[in-house]
Formats: structure tokens, C-alpha cells, sequence
């Protein structure tokens, strides 16, 4: 039975909880304020598994229980991750982060929120620190006891408190926050306001440029997007376009160039009103123009106004057919080839190129930039969204039957934006890529939003990949093979532990994850196979980097597809030739772990997939594969679908030094 803890066990009082074990917390202030409500803080500390569960009533020394309940796991798998579990099952497994690991010599605080079926986890102070969340959509009611649990070490506890649950609420806005302001931190449109950087176009008031009070800096990619006569009125005699302004006071023009650059509303004088008029309507600002009529209309002797910025609807959109060449002042070579940009427009979205810009390098000189690991297109389909011609402004839109052609630019784009820090356009394609996932496209996007940097786009766009490949993991395994093999570690165990993972027979999976390990062995160069000797227990680790160098090339590879098509084992080939028993690892188990990989999950992901509904043909097919052959664990698992079923099997032994995989199976009289 489970330790029972009624008396006082706040303070310093510390709980040790011995390996396979669980105190229940009971008694007044220990059990949860509400059913399913509550939140656990406390210290702890420990080589592993420092456990927190919740159950309808206090259980036994900890197993894995399949009842009702919610398991929170603080250093799991070898100290590297938070674990949450649901009725005994992996429900989230969150990346290698700090506050999963547990120290074995000092306490750390931790803290567990359960709030109905969201859980929330983290280490230290729960308003500040990070920490991860997941929400069940179906969640367990009636909860009320907490469980301190340890696994195959002891775990130390103190200081346990248990409250009300936590209201994160404001929290989550203001990380929300916190996360836009930090992918977008480039200047704002008003900071370039009568600023001399980038500026393109000089005001001279009454004819007397010499004078510094005389000279007002303007950009005309700005201008010309709100004053229809802008360009009509720069004079061409000089580089530098200036426009002579006679009678016009300083701080007139000030207030009218505010009114093109802020989006902040901006207070106007009763005395500016009448040539402020004058300048609107000479430079074709008619937005401005009847927004000044229409504030100081039959008000002559108002003393002030207020109006907000009168510019174009997109801000920027100043690169309108032909204009674009004209109003550019950079050009970016990409791959050989020259596209005219804006700085000003390029600086709004992204600050390293505000930095790059104006800190004196080479391209400040030059105002040329070379962009490397990209493509024209992809570069001009980021300068077309950040002039304002995204979805709502005529951009080509992508159907349900989208081209390969557009998805792989989107993913282009994405690199491009999350390089340059673009937020807007990081936005905009992971939108785009979650409405547009295909059985083709899948892994390719699943395996590029894992390498970005997790914004709330990204993370988006990684959770709803990751559910799509396990809702078609047979399928994106055909169809898209390459990819598939491609496929980093951590994304294949997010698929399989995925609670949406669908598979119709363990052939197929098997079948997929010997050719992903194959490949990933291939990718590594064929190292850290283990190979049978003339003694099975002699069996060592040897470095074979010519085993399958060969494995996942086109021939290889259209074969496996076609196999796997119909439903059959397929052997890995080397050419032409199939490759020797003796070239098959003896040890799948450990060419599995030395992938990085869970081997448990395994088993747990095939018990999913119903073997007991297996024929006894289906059962000797399974048996007979390579993964199933040279792996104990997975032997394990058939032994006992067998004894379930009423099948008894004899497996032959290893020979010489090659491997024999025949089984043969017996129906039980």
C-alpha cells in the first residue's frame, strides 16, 4: 500500500518517498480546494521522476495506473523531459528544456496547476517562470487526491503547499505580447519622421538650403503613398530630390509630414488648420485635405483638432506597378540576379536589416545586399507581402489542390521571414502551410517547423504537422518517403506518442520505422551496428560504414515504396542485390537507442494498434520481419500476442555469422 500523510508536513519536514512508491497526501489544506482545481507547490530533489499524481481516491505504491488519473512526471526519460500522462498513456511529452531535469544534491521548486483538463506545469515561480501546458479536451472529473511518487529512485520532498488553482489568463496575453514585440522590434513608421536615415527627398523652406533649420529630410516611398502629386512636385536637378517650399513655416511642414508617417493620432492648431489646407491640397493629399475641412468645418476659431494619420490603407504599399523601380534605393542580388527594394520598407518589418542598414557596413556604402541560401522568388515574394499585396490585396490565393511549386516557396518564405525576424510574413505562411497540409508536403513542414525558432506561429504550425502525420502516418510514409526518412528523432516520437496516431496494420508501421531507421543509419554512416558472432552472447558493437551507404538510394527507395504499397516486408538493398542476413543488425534495439530514440515506445505505440485482432497468417508475417527478428523487446510482445492467442512459436538460433530469421508457428491443437 501507498504511505498515508496526515500529519504536518509543511515547513522543512522533508518526505522521502522510497523507489516504486507514493504518499498520498490527506487531511485538511492537502487535498485539491476543488475537484479537477487545485495547484501543488513544492521542493524537491532526486535522480529522476519526481512524480505528482491526481486521483478519484488515494491509491497504492505507484505503478503505471490505468484508472482515472493525471500524471505529471518532473525528469523523465534519463532526467530530460516533462512527462503528463492521462489514465496511464503519454498524453505530452515536452522538448529537452531546463526545468525538465531534477537535481540529485539541492532542492528546486516545482509546481503542478490542474484547472479542469488543463495542466499546467513548471520550475520556480509560477507567474514568472516558463512552463509548459497541455489541455485534455475530454478530462477527468472529481479529482481531489495528489500523490507524491518516485520510479526506480528515491525522491526527497518539503515545503508542500496545495492552493487554488492559478489564473494564467494575463499571463498568456502578455507572453503573447512579450513574443510579437520581440520578433518584430523594428522601429515604427513615425521614428523616421524628419530623420535623415534613408532619407531620399530634402524640404527646403524659403529658398535657403544652407541653413540647417531650412532643410527637413522626407522619404518618398513614404510620401508618394499618400500625396498623389508628390512626384510632380520633386525637382530633378539634383541627386538628391528637393522640393522648395516658399512661405511654408517649419513647423506646418512638421505637422504634415506627422500626419503621413504616425499612426498615432496627431493634434493640429486652429492656427495650422488654414495652411496646413493649403500644403494637403497643393502635394494632392486629399485624405488629409477633406479630414482638415471636414474638423475645422464652420469652426473657424477652434482652437485645436484632433486627426489621425490619412496615409494609404496599407501604410506602405508603395510599390504600385512601375513604381517600384523608381522608388527603390537598394538592390538585392540574389543567385546572379538584381531586385530593386525600399530600405524604409525593409526596415519597418525586420531589424536585422534596420541594424544592417545603419551601422556603417559595406552595404550602407554601397546599397546593394547579397542574400545566399535563397531564391529569387522567394525574396520577391517577401518584398510583394511587406508592400502590402498579401492575401486581402490581390495576392495569388492558395486552394486545397495546391501546386508543390507554391507549398515549397511557403517554405521558403518562412525561412526567409524567420531569418530576418519578419513576423507578419512568419505569420502569414504558417497560416498557409496548416491550411495547405498534404500527404506530400507533411513531413517536409513538420521537419522545418521543429528547426525554427518557436514562436506561437511556429508552434502552431509544429503541433498541427505533428497531428497530421499520425492521423495518416501510413499514407505520408508512401507518398512522401524521402521527407518521411527525414524526419528528425524528436519529431518521430511527438508522431508516435500523438494520441490521433492511425495506423490499420503493424506491418505498415514496422515496415515505416525499419526503413526511417535504415536510413537514419545510412545518414550517420553506417556506424554502431551490432553484429552477431559465432556465440550470440558474444555479440559485440562494430563500426560498419559500408553496411548500408547505398540503402536509401533511388532504387532502394522506389522498391520500398512499391512494397509498402502492397503491404509487404522489404529488406533493405545495397544496388542491386539484397543485403546478406549477415548484414542486417542482430540488435535493432540498439541501433534504435543509439538513434536517440524511446525503445518502450515502441511496444506501446504497436499495443496500439489492436495485434490481438491479428490472423495467425498476419502474426507469422509480423514475426518474419527484420525489426521483429532481431529485436528481444519486440519478441517479448509477439510472445505474448501468441499465448494470447493460442499460437506457440519456436525461433530459430543465430548461425555462424549469419543471422537466421525463420520462425515457425504452430497452431494450437
Amino acid at each position: 500500500m501507498g504511505i498515508r500523510l496526515n500529519e504536518e508536513i509543511t515547513g522543512n519536514v522533508v518526505v522521502v518517498v522510497p523507489p516504486f512508491s507514493c504518499a498520498w497526501l490527506q487531511g485538511e489544506g492537502l487535498t485539491l480546494p476543488r475537484p479537477s482545481k487545485g495547484c501543488v507547490i513544492f521542493d524537491a530533489k532526486g535522480d529522476n521522476d519526481v512524480t505528482i499524481i491526481f486521483k478519484r481516491e488515494p491509491g497504492s505504491s505507484r505503478e503505471q495506473y490505468l484508472d482515472v488519473n493525471y500524471t505529471v512526471i518532473f525528469g523523465s526519460h534519463q532526467n530530460t523531459k516533462i512527462c503528463i500522462d492521462k489514465n496511464g498513456r503519454t498524453c505530452h511529452l515536452s522538448p529537452s528544456v531546463s526545468s525538465a531535469s531534477v537535481q540529485p544534491s539541492t532542492f528546486d521548486r516545482y509546481w503542478v496547476d490542474l484547472n479542469g483538463g488543463a495542466i499546467t506545469v513548471g520550475k520556480g515561480d509560477p507567474y514568472s517562470s516558463p512552463h509548459e501546458r497541455w489541455e485534455d479536451v475530454n478530462p477527468n472529473n472529481d479529482l481531489l487526491y495528489v500523490g507524491l511518487a518516485s520510479w526506480n529512485t528515491q525522491v526527497f520532498y518539503r515545503n508542500i503547499e496545495v492552493k487554488d488553482c492559478l489564473d494564467f489568463r494575463n499571463q498568456q496575453q502578455t507572453q503573447a505580447n512579450m513574443e510579437r514585440a520581440w520578433h518584430n522590434p523594428a522601429p515604427p513608421l513615425s521614428w523616421f519622421c524628419a530623420r535623415p536615415e534613408f532619407a531620399d527627398t530634402v524640404f527646403v523652406l524659403n529658398s535657403e538650403p544652407a541653413h540647417p533649420e531650412n532643410s527637413v529630410p522626407a522619404h518618398r516611398t513614404v510620401l508618394a503613398t499618400s500625396c498623389a502629386l508628390f512626384d510632380a512636385c520633386v525637382q530633378t536637378s539634383t541627386v538628391t530630390k528637393e522640393i522648395r517650399l516658399d512661405c511654408v513655416e517649419r513647423n506646418t511642414l512638421l505637422l504634415f509630414l506627422k500626419l503621413c508617417y504616425s499612426s498615432e493620432p496627431v493634434a493640429i492648431p486652429g492656427s495650422q488648420a488654414e495652411p496646413l489646407y493649403r500644403l494637403a491640397q497643393q502635394f494632392g493629399a486629399e485624405g488629409m485635405r477633406q479630414e482638415l475641412a471636414r474638423a475645422f468645418a464652420g469652426h473657424e476659431a477652434r482652437s485645436s483638432a484632433v486627426l489621425k494619420r490619412v496615409g494609404g490603407s496599407q501604410g506602405l504599399s508603395a510599390a504600385r506597378g512601375s513604381a517600384a523601380g523608381s522608388l527603390s534605393d537598394v538592390t538585392l542580388r540574389v543567385e546572379g540576379e538584381l531586385i530593386p527594394a525600399q530600405r524604409v520598407v525593409l526596415s519597418l518589418a525586420s531589424l536585422p536589416f534596420f541594424k544592417l542598414f545603419t551601422c556603417g557596413m559595406r552595404e550602407c556604402r554601397t546599397h546593394e545586399v547579397t542574400l545566399h541560401d535563397t531564391t529569387p522568388a522567394a525574396v520577391r515574394g517577401m518584398l510583394s507581402f511587406l508592400n502590402g499585396y498579401h492575401a486581402q490585396e490581390g495576392a495569388p490565393a492558395w486552394d486545397a489542390d495546391v501546386e508543390h511549386d507554391d507549398v515549397e516557396q511557403l517554405l521558403e518564405l518562412l525561412l526567409l521571414a524567420d531569418r530576418f525576424d519578419i513576423f507578419e510574413l512568419s505569420e502569414h505562411c504558417c497560416e498557409r502551410l496548416v491550411a495547405n497540409l498534404a500527404l506530400w508536403c507533411a513531413p517536409a513542414v513538420l521537419t522545418l517547423a521543429h528547426q525554427l525558432a518557436q514562436g506561437p506561429w511556429q508552434r502552431r504550425l509544429l503541433l498541427e504537422a505533428v497531428a497530421y502525420v499520425a492521423q495518416h502516418f501510413e499514407e505520408v510514409a508512401v507518398e512522401s518517403q524521402e521527407h518521411f526518412c527525414a524526419l528528425p528523432r524528436d519529431c518521430l516520437e511527438a508522431v508516435l506518442r500523438h494520441p490521433a496516431l492511425q495506423v490499420s496494420r503493424p506491418e505498415a508501421l514496422l515496415q515505416a520505422l525499419w526503413l526511417w531507421l535504415t536510413c537514419h543509419q545510412a545518414a550517420q554512416g553506417g556506424r554502431y551496428l551490432v553484429q552477431a558472432s559465432d556465440d550470440e552472447e558474444d555479440a559485440h558493437v562494430t563500426e560498419t560504414n559500408d553496411i548500408m551507404e547505398t540503402s536509401c538510394d533511388e532504387s532502394a527507395t522506389a522498391d520500398s515504396r512499391a512494397a509498402m504499397a502492397d503491404g509487404d516486408a522489404v529488406v533493405p538493398r545495397r544496388g542491386d542485390q539484397e543485403l546478406e542476413g549477415a548484414r542486417v543488425p542482430t540488435e535493432c534495439q540498439g541501433m534504435w537507442v543509439r538513434a536517440g530514440l524511446d525503445w518502450a515506445l515502441l511496444e506501446e505505440v504497436l499495443l496500439q494498434v489492436q495485434f490481438l485482432l491479428l490472423s495467425a497468417d498476419e502474426l507469422r508475417s509480423l514475426s518474419m520481419h527484420p525489426l521483429t527478428a532481431t529485436c528481444p523487446t519486440l519478441r517479448a510482445v509477439i510472445e505474448r500476442l501468441c499465448a494470447a492467442r493460442g499460437v506457440a512459436h519456436t525461433q530459430s538460433a543465430h548461425h555462424g555469422s549469419g543471422i537466421s530469421t525463420e520462425v515457425a508457428f504452430f497452431e494450437r491443437e
